[in-house]
């Protein structure tokens, strides 16, 4: 679960979110409204996982951190108080 958080892993994910963007707007024709929507739809779920990192950050006491997907997994993990005793993994 601990990995590393690479530019080409942000990518993916992100051309991931935009590919149902891209295939809808193949039938409807407005490309520039999906891909705005898809992009909208990935800065609202990482605003949300970056508060509840936030959340557990300041006012939680848990010591394990809240659970995420995708790239905010590894950033979860990467706040943890036992993250300094875990060793680096390889990319």
């Amino acid at each position: 679960m601990l990995e590393r958080l690479s530019w080409k892993k942000l990518v993916s994910e992100l051309f991931l979110f935009c590919l149902p963007a891209l295939v809808l707007s193949i039938f409807i024709g407005h490309l520039s409204w999906c891909l705005f929507a898809s992009v909208f739809l990935a800065l609202i779920w990482h605003g949300y996982n970056l508060l509840k990192l936030s959340d557990w950050l300041w006012l939680d006491r848990r010591m394990l951190p809240p659970s995420g997907r995708g790239g905010m997994g590894a950033d979860f993990l990467r706040y943890s108080p036992n993250a300094a005793t875990e060793p680096e993994t390889a990319p």
